[in-house]
């Protein structure tokens, strides 16, 4: 990839020099990967893992202090590196009107530093699954909010994609909802791909995320690029969220060839959701989903 493309991202969203979280930032360190140091290796290209207690960075900083309980708007993306021509132009105006933004596939240079993008007036998290040794370029998952975030985890896959034997991040943050006493918390999700396990480590990955999920007691998201190439793993994915009663968000106009991305939600309404299948800036199409706060389905 041209760096004059990985450029364009930081351009966009605003990455400058990011700061390790200290506060409000919990580290899973309960499954195996939080065990592993940081390692470096070369299979198709340099690359260096970093310790979990490094894979959290923020960026930014939020306009308000909480959500609107009315609604709001989420965007979803794997972005494709920012490799793509015109993903600059279009994200900027994709996401100027989100409140939360859940990227996958996100990259950050740690060179860039200073803040010289228009959507500054968010709060960034980024969780790094590798780094590129060549240019020190970091590509993870990100999420971004409008609103202040109370607690924010990130989450290592267990297991490696085979051939670049690297892991995959999910993210976990949570957010005031104005006049609530239950905050939101979001899973933006990037799923294990082509592991020789297939189902057991993308459901081994889905675990990482299950007692922080089911222990939530306010409305949850859950979304990003699960990678459900097929129908069992697609059923796989279904049956986790069921099992933590989160109901799929429905497009009724659905164009893509292959269904990799979803959006599940709990206590929530779905007011809108559409899929922007004009995009081309990326391998995947942007998803739009807007929320607004279900009172009446809260959970005892």
């Amino acid at each position: 990839m041209a760096y004059q493309s990985r450029l364009s991202m930081l351009l966009t969203i605003g990455l400058f020099a990011a700061n390790i979280i200290t506060s409000n930032t919990t580290l899973a360190n309960d499954h195996p990967a939080a065990t592993v140091d940081l390692q470096s290796d070369c299979w198709f290209f340099c690359y260096t893992i970093p310790r979990l207690g490094d894979a959290l960075e923020e960026i930014g900083d939020s306009q308000n202090q909480s959500l609107q309980p009315g609604s709001f708007s989420t965007l979803i993306w794997n972005i494709y590196k920012a490799g793509k021509s015109g993903f600059a132009k279009d994200f900027t105006q994709i996401a100027k009107n989100a409140d939360l933004t859940l990227i996958q596939e996100a990259v950050l240079n740690e060179k860039t530093k200073k803040p010289i993008s228009p959507l500054l007036n968010r709060a960034w998290y980024f969780a790094k699954s590798f780094l590129y040794e060549s240019d020190s370029l970091s590509t993870g998952v990100m999420t971004g909010s409008k609103a202040a975030t109370t607690e924010s985890i990130a989450l290592r896959s267990p297991d490696r994609e085979p051939f670049s034997n690297t892991p995959k991040m999910a993210l976990v943050t949570t957010y005031p909802i104005e006049g609530q006493t239950d905050e939101l918390m979001i899973v933006n999700f990037h799923g294990i791909n082509f592991n020789p396990k297939i189902y057991g480590a993308l459901m081994s990955q889905l675990k990482t995320t299950e007692k922080i999920v089911k222990s939530h007691n306010g409305p949850v998201v859950f979304a990003g690029d699960f990678n459900t190439w097929s129908a069992d793993r697609k059923y796989l994915v279904d049956q986790f969220m069921r099992d933590a009663e989160l109901s799929p968000v429905h497009f009724v106009s659905d164009r893509r060839n292959q269904r990799l991305d979803h959006v599940y939600y709990r206590n929530l309404k779905v007011k809108k959701s559409k899929i922007l299948d004009d995009i081309q800036s990326s391998d995947h199409w942007p998803l739009i989903v807007e929320f607004g706060l279900d009172l009446g389905d809260a959970r005892e």
